[in-house]
């Protein structure tokens, strides 16, 4: 009798999972669903966050760059407003008429501090301003001198005007970098 009663409460069993069978297949269906869901949505997240860690290191490195460019123009900016006499050759020849660093943040502003526009601004426009004026000489002949030396003090002043806007350009931008690392390191 105990294989009889052994095979009976089997078949009974058996009955009893025959009729949840498709609830049982629709139970491991959908945790197979949100197993696949979970482990989707991780890697979406996983890609979101490779995607802003990527986006953070091309700012910081736009941020860098510009700050590095910014202390060197300005240090020739500077030189250049204060030297004895200026030499308009050797003006060309060391101040681009685009920085290209400065042009390619320029085309980026949405990635660099608001405060940091209208300085960044000014330097590209004085920049340009200076090599106009250095066109303009260069144009001027021989005779009139006279209009060549009154020139020099104009290039002074757009040489001390773009030293400044980069030494504020630099500040701001060490201040971002700053508060931006902080923000990676925690």
């Amino acid at each position: 009798m105990t294989d009889a009663t052994t095979a009976s409460a089997a078949h009974a069993l058996y009955d009893i999972l025959k009729d949840f069978q498709p609830s049982l297949a629709a139970g491991i269906a959908l945790a197979a669903a949100a197993l696949a869901y979970r482990s989707t949505m991780a890697r979406v997240e996983f890609d979101r966050k490779i995607r802003a860690d990527d986006r953070i290191d091309e700012r910081l490195g736009l941020l860098y760059r510009l700050r590095a460019v910014s202390q060197q123009l300005g240090a020739e900016m500077r030189h250049f407003s204060t030297a004895e006499d200026i030499h308009y050759d050797n003006f060309v020849v060391a101040i681009p008429k685009n920085v290209p660093d400065i042009d390619d943040a320029w085309q980026r502003l949405s990635m660099l501090p608001i405060e940091a526009m209208a300085p960044l601004e000014k330097a590209r426009y004085f920049v340009i301003r200076s090599h106009q004026l250095i066109d303009r000489v260069g144009q001027l002949g021989p005779i009139e001198q006279r209009q060549k030396d009154r020139m020099k003090p104009m290039l002074r002043n757009n040489c001390e005007r773009v030293a400044n806007a980069c030494d504020e350009i630099a500040a701001i931008l060490e201040t971002e970098i700053d508060r931006m690392q902080n923000l990676l390191n925690h």
